[in-house]
């Protein structure tokens, strides 16, 4: 599909680990991409890819479609113009759904038709077994990374935004989750991380509350409800606060898909471009890593290294199977 000069564009919309490497052969072939988030399932994979897309000069919307939401981008103008006082915490909640992960499923014989060694592409090899496919794959840390790389890349995404850190990262990050002990799932099932930035605010991610994220700061705070994009302030008056023509402006979205389209045909840059996903996806890669070594990491966002953890980067990017390559 990729040889053929009559396709211009493609949406990427497999399991994710499977985003990097279809995204850089994409770039290489020409061709301007939709991706849904998380942006890849590494943060090496992320930066292989912004740095195809950028090389070969191509169109890139990640799906982080809910910071195309009008609410959500004037909540964050709110917050970027001062309208809550000085920023100081960000509130991520993230309840799980209730999927049952403890679940011991034995192997099965691969379905008449399926091609499973393709559908695991790059990564290791596995016995087949259902729900290690479909919806399921999110739960295993080889080809996803739960709840935390799930709607938390949305909800991550908006908290990135209003910080206006959405092209860079915190400095720390630590937290724990409990994680399944045996069975085929093995993502955090509960879980609480913190990151900490270079400007002193906060993020709290917690897999509890009313999902969304949460502004607070030092004369009140705003909340951005997921699916749906319903505000709410404390103040309540925040909300008919009008952004003046000399305040920061976040603009508006004629739609997630619509922008794509728009931005294929004038060649202008996406409201969720490749640095921006890659940076929500590492959010989510950093807290992964951070709970499976149960201590705190120092994070250069800049390098994109640990600098106190040798044992953390060697999880920034994973082994690819033969002959998949970023």
């Amino acid at each position: 599909m990729l040889a053929r000069p009559d396709v211009d564009a493609v949406c990427i919309t497999t399991p994710d680990f499977w985003h990097a490497v279809i995204a850089v052969a994409a770039a290489e072939a020409g061709k301007d991409m939709y991706c849904e988030k998380p942006l890849a399932n590494s943060i090496g994979e992320g930066r292989a890819v912004v740095n195809a897309v950028n090389r070969y000069g191509r169109v890139f919307q990640t799906g982080s479609h809910e910071r195309s939401r009008s609410n959500a981008r004037y909540a964050c103008e709110l917050v970027r113009n001062g309208r809550i006082g000085k920023l100081h915490t960000i509130h991520v909640n993230l309840p799980l759904d209730h999927y049952d992960l403890n679940l011991n499923v034995g192997p099965m014989p691969v379905p008449e038709g399926f091609d499973y060694d393709m559908w695991l592409g790059p990564r290791p090899w596995a016995t087949y077994t259902e729900l290690r496919c479909h919806f399921f794959f999110r739960f295993i840390l080889d080809y996803s990374g739960g709840e935390v790389t799930d709607r938390g890349a949305h909800i991550i995404d908006l908290g990135q935004l209003g910080n206006a850190t959405d092209r860079s990262g915190p400095q720390t990050v630590s937290g724990w989750g409990e994680f399944p002990r045996e069975g085929l799932f093995n993502t955090a099932k509960k879980f609480e991380f913190q990151f900490t930035y270079a400007n002193g605010v906060k993020m709290i991610c917690k897999s509890e509350g009313t999902r969304g994220v949460k502004f607070e700061g030092s004369d009140g705070w705003v909340f951005i409800h997921i699916h749906g994009g319903n505000l709410e302030a404390e103040p309540a008056s925040l909300l008919k606060e009008i952004i003046g023509p000399n305040e920061e402006h976040l603009g508006r979205s004629p739609g997630h898909h619509r922008d794509f389209l728009n931005n294929v045909k004038l060649r202008g840059e996406c409201f969720a471009p490749p640095e921006v996903g890659h940076r929500s996806a590492s959010m989510c890669h950093l807290a992964n890593i951070a709970m499976k070594l149960g201590r705190e990491l120092k994070w250069d966002p800049e390098k994109e290294i640990f600098t106190n953890d040798s044992e953390a980067n060697n999880l920034l990017m994973p082994s690819l199977r033969a002959p998949w390559r970023v």
